[in-house]
């Protein structure tokens, strides 16, 4: 007996309301889903994820209506796999599929799930559904354009020379794109696959000469769509890449599958470092064992874990363990440090900087830990940690990528992120260090994204239909996976900021090939995300510049004027401030901690979010600062906050204390 729960905001329904736009606004990865579950290429909950797609977005609308009980059937008629078909290719209208659709949810095999009416403001962290045109981007100095189309439920890939290797999830098939977006005929290989669920074709990873894929193998030789209760084999292979075909499998770890008969957290993610290290993720397989930090466990599978590869030998080591289940690696082109995505089970999805001997928590944690430290016998040596950054509300985290210096400058030091329930990909300002992240808001410096609050600072692009699954960088532009679109999707800059960029790097050329000490006027010029390494400013005329998330660290500014420059986020570790008139400069969310600001004029200065710990701010004239929102919820206790201070002879004229704590001032 089957009957598929499709939770959605309404009572119940008997008939369907078809938009008179519906055909136009239905989504191509919506048809492809109903023509792959009519072949048999998928599962029936994973065709119902687009039903419920096509509801929540108001495409198919349903109006409320009495319950019944079901008294029909509680298969799926062959008749309603032949619609799907058939409206997939265009042999039938909207309203005879949907006619099928009717016919299950007036039987009771889908079943609209009564929800309680109450009053609820909408959590500002949502996601907005985005409008039907497609995604939209929110830096106005990029372009988001659909680079390939028609794969089938691609996963993950890799590039190779120009060409991308990319994986599709359902038939094995390694598919070659050339750099014009084009499918090459055949693929590069194909191999068979147990697909049901999360299992199947899941990831990949290439150094020079070898490509790298972690699957699902079937015994029997053929791809598998359907569930079964037996175990299964993930495996890992390397393979050697003749510029044509994948050849000469050489087998690196077996791991099991399928544990708990639901196909569920076979991971897959794979990345490569730069000494050419791969790394591979496995989820628990819904397991409770001692890798799971259950130390009353026999269990000793391997399962929820990262493993190192050192392809010189092609020896595996055990990296990491306690992971739920991951969608994404990727290690700092920096640091050489490797990250991972998590995803929770109810809340707290999780963006983790993973280092040797890591223990993730998992099950005895997820999202910040609020009991005792985690050790975990016999895996003692494995430090637990709290995540980087948490999401409260899960969001199905996937992708995690670093971008490389030629294609996003502007983004050096920052780090993206994917995810498939919004089809979003967040942005993360890293730290000094790159161990972690700084926020402007304050709501966010707790490192949690709670119900309420403001993710404009994170948010790079949302609405990629199909959800985000992988995230690459090459040749100046960034690369997306949806996998349910069936998609890749290409983002760059406009050729207008291009020439804006060019010009910068002449700016940057300029100062690190003067000889002397001269004079140079850089003023109101855009440089937001430069690196300075190595370049001298000192004697620059920074006046009304975008410095925003430059790299200033170590700098000499002697002789430096930066009034009303923006300096939001930006690097200022080593950097001396002391005496410089720092007018109107907007310092949000610098780390400006310890700093000996004797003889610095701040006034009309943004301070929002910055750390002043050890700052003395006694006797400065803070006319007009803004120091909006100090201490108020959410903000960490390094950030500022004036309780308590010595502020003799301090001048706050016009100053902006909303919400400032001036306890004990």
């Amino acid at each position: 007996m089957m009957r598929l729960l499709l939770s959605v905001l309404v009572v119940s329904l008997v008939g369907l309301v078809i938009p008179s736009a519906f055909a136009e606004n239905v989504p191509d990865w919506v048809k492809n889903t109903a023509g792959w579950w009519a072949d048999g290429q998928i599962d029936d909950s994973s065709f119902l994820q687009g039903i419920q797609y096509l509801i929540k977005e108001g495409i198919m609308v349903i109006p409320p209506t009495e319950t019944s009980e079901s008294t029909g059937s509680q298969e799926v008629p062959g008749w309603i796999k032949n619609n799907a078909g058939w409206w997939a290719d265009g042999q039938i209208d909207d309203s005879s599929f949907l006619l099928g659709i009717q016919w299950l949810i007036s039987n009771g095999i889908i079943i609209v799930e009564e929800k309680p009416q109450v009053a609820e403001v909408k959590p500002v962290a949502e996601v907005e559904p985005v409008a039907k045109g497609g995604p939209i981007i929110y830096d106005d100095d990029y372009i988001i354009e659909k680079f390939v189309s028609g794969l089938n439920f691609p996963t993950t890939m890799t590039f190779v020379g120009e060409d991308i290797l990319v994986l599709e999830k359902n038939t094995g098939k390694v598919i070659r794109i050339q750099d014009n977006g084009v499918p090459y005929t055949e693929p590069v290989l194909d191999v068979p696959v147990e697909a049901a669920n999360e299992s199947g074709l899941l990831g990949i990873t290439s150094t020079s000469n070898h490509v790298f894929l972690y699957f699902s193998e079937s015994e029997s030789g053929f791809d598998t769509f359907k569930k079964h209760d037996q175990p299964i084999k993930n495996k890992v292979y390397r393979y050697d890449w003749d510029g044509e075909k994948l050849t000469n499998p050489l087998l690196i770890k077996e791991l099991p599958g399928n544990l708990d008969g639901l196909h569920r957290h076979h991971g897959g993610a794979m990345t490569t470092s730069q000494n050419n290290e791969i790394y591979f993720v496995i989820g628990d397989l819904s397991q409770y064992g001692i890798y799971q930090n259950i130390i009353s466990s026999n269990n000793f599978n391997g399962s929820g874990s990262i493993f190192k590869v050192d392809t010189q030998n092609n020896n595996v080591e055990l990296f990491a363990m306690g992971i739920r289940n991951s969608f994404g690696l990727a290690v700092d082109p920096v640091t050489g440090y490797l990250w991972d995505t998590e995803n929770g089970k109810d809340n707290f999805d999780e963006i983790n900087l993973v280092k040797s001997r890591f223990n993730s928590g998992w099950r005895l944690a997820m999202g910040p830990a609020v009991d005792s430290p985690i050790i975990s016998q016999p895996f003692e040596n494995f430090v637990y940690s709290d995540p980087e950054f948490s999401y409260v509300k899960n969001v199905g985290l996937t992708a995690i990528e670093f971008p490389d210096n030629d294609s996003f400058r502007k983004y050096s030091d920052w780090l993206f992120v994917g995810d498939f329930n919004n089809g979003a990909i967040y942005k993360f300002h890293l730290n000094a260090d790159r161990t972690g992240f700084v926020f402007s808001n304050p709501e966010l410096s707790d490192l949690v994204l709670d119900s309420y609050d403001e993710i404009d600072e994170i948010l790079f692009v949302r609405g990629i239909q199909g959800g985000v699954t992988d995230i690459e960088f090459h040749n100046d532009a960034m690369y997306v996976v949806s996998i349910f679109g069936g998609s890749i999707y290409k983002i760059y800059l406009k050729e207008s900021q291009k020439k804006i960029e060019e010009t910068e790097s002449e700016m940057l050329k300029l100062l690190k090939t003067r000889t002397g000490i001269e004079f140079i006027d850089l003023s109101n010029s855009d440089l937001s995300g430069a690196n300075f390494v190595n370049v001298r400013i000192s004697n620059v005329n920074f006046t009304r510049t975008n410095l925003s998330h430059a790299d200033l660290s170590g700098q000499d500014l002697t002789g430096t004027i930066l009034i009303g420059a923006n300096l939001t986020g930006a690097n200022l570790t080593g950097v001396d401030l002391s005496g410089m008139d720092l007018t109107e400069v907007i310092l949000a969310g610098v780390d400006l901690s310890g700093m000996d600001l004797t003889g610095t004029i701040l006034r009309g200065a943004n301070l929002s979010g910055a750390n002043l710990t050890g700052v003395d701010l006694s006797g400065m004239d803070l006319t007009g600062v803004i120091l909006a929102g100090i201490g108020t919820r959410g903000a960490s206790p390094s950030y500022i906050d004036p309780s308590g201070r010595d502020l003799t002879g301090t001048i706050h004229t016009g100053a902006n204390l909303t919400g400032a704590n001036l306890t004990g001032v």
